[in-house]
């Protein structure tokens, strides 16, 4: 049996906020990734898909963030 571990990536300008959830996460065994905006975030390769997305963006971006995702056959559940 082998274990991976889970990815997650975070969107949000304020850096503080983001290195501050990083370090929680990352102590709890978790894989992070963060970006400040989403432009580099779509940069990710399929590879390179988080399990989740902790986001500090607008509403309507975060819809069309998911639908995109989705329309690519990815399902990632979005934190806003």
């Amino acid at each position: 049996m082998t274990s991976r571990t889970e990815r997650i990536l975070i969107i949000d300008a304020d850096e503080q906020a983001r290195e501050d959830l990083s370090r929680y996460l990352e102590s709890k065994g978790f894989y992070v990734t963060g970006r400040a905006k989403l432009t580099e975030a779509l940069t990710l390769s399929d590879d390179e898909l988080p399990d989740v997305i902790f986001a500090d963006l607008p509403p309507e971006t975060i819809q069309k963030v998911s639908e995109e995702l989705e329309a690519d056959g990815h399902f990632v559940p979005l934190v806003a």
